[in-house]
């Protein structure tokens, strides 16, 4: 694959760098919280589908066959 292959942008509305939104970036407690009960949901939404989406485009899964 070439550089450009792998080059992908994607906003996501009301994100900080750190892929935070920035209602959770600003407030150490909530980011703690979501952290503790909730980590899953602790990044941007839609931010880990595209990291699955990069990974299947450069190493695609293949069903093993019975």
């Amino acid at each position: 694959m070439s550089p450009s292959e792998l080059l992908r942008v994607k906003l996501l509305p009301d994100t900080e760098h750190s892929m935070l939104t920035i209602s959770t970036a600003n407030s150490p407690m909530r980011a703690l919280l979501i952290s503790l009960f909730a980590p899953r949901h602790i990044t941007a939404k839609g931010y880990m589908d595209e990291i699955a989406d990069f990974l299947q485009t450069i190493h695609p899964i293949r069903e093993v066959q019975p």
